[in-house]
């Protein structure tokens, strides 16, 4: 076909049909911009609900953190985001008189049940202070000694730090990244002791099993 020839079959196209193909292509342009639109503002509002949910210090007990596919967790059932809602905290402990030398900005308090540490999660520049029933401590004399033990989620690998607080006082024990972590204290004077652990990583620290153990002199 020549020039003359195409030229001329082009021009015996109904406009209609071109008016039509080019408004095909723009509504399905369209379409396809609304619905990348819609997706990407569904995608952050779970993510920030989720963060909001799951920041803070909680309950890991209802929590299946093997579904999860961020570190703030975005597959959490409803019934799960709503158990946990109600355990945010953004306040620091009176436990500690002096926050002069803490990493934290948030500290709380968590009852061991028997010396037997709650399964919880906590989140970055959060402090967890373990302490008996009615936020007591331990009251220690010299050359007794208090023994903190716990496992993280099993795919964690998270720098902490491990501290205790003496009569009002934050001292640092350690700060460590891994998976278990063991700390002794030696007591030298006689006191009420808490042991408190701070997240120093970008993601929540899940503590999946731990305890206190107290060794009292002869």
């Amino acid at each position: 076909m020549n020039t003359k020839m195409f030229s001329e079959a082009m021009s015996e196209i109904d406009s209609r049909y071109v008016e039509k193909t080019l408004n095909y292509h723009n509504k399905k342009k369209k379409y396809i911009l609304s619905l990348v639109a819609s997706l990407v503002f569904i995608l952050s509002c779970g993510f920030a609900y989720a963060a909001y949910t799951y920041w803070g210090v909680g309950s890991a007990d209802n929590i299946d953190f093997n579904r999860l596919t961020q570190p703030f967790g975005t597959v959490g059932s409803e019934q799960q985001m709503n158990e946990n809602d109600s355990e945010i905290f953004f306040e620091k402990s009176n436990i500690i008189s002096d926050y002069g030398n803490v990493y934290a900005d948030n500290s709380v308090c968590v009852a061991s049940n028997n010396n037997i540490i709650p399964s919880i999660y906590f989140s970055p520049n959060y402090m967890v202070i373990f302490s008996q029933e009615d936020e007591q401590g331990w009251i220690l004399k010299a050359e007794e000694k208090l023994t903190l033990g716990f496992s993280l989620f099993q795919t964690q690998s998270i720098e902490l730090e491990v501290g205790y607080i003496l009569n009002g006082e934050y001292h640092v024990l350690s700060l460590t990244k891994g998976c278990d972590f063991n700390e002794t204290l030696t007591v030298s004077d006689e006191g009420e002791y808490y042991f408190c652990v701070t997240n120093h990583s970008s993601e929540n620290a899940i503590i999946k099993s731990g305890n206190i153990i107290v060794e009292r002199s002869k």
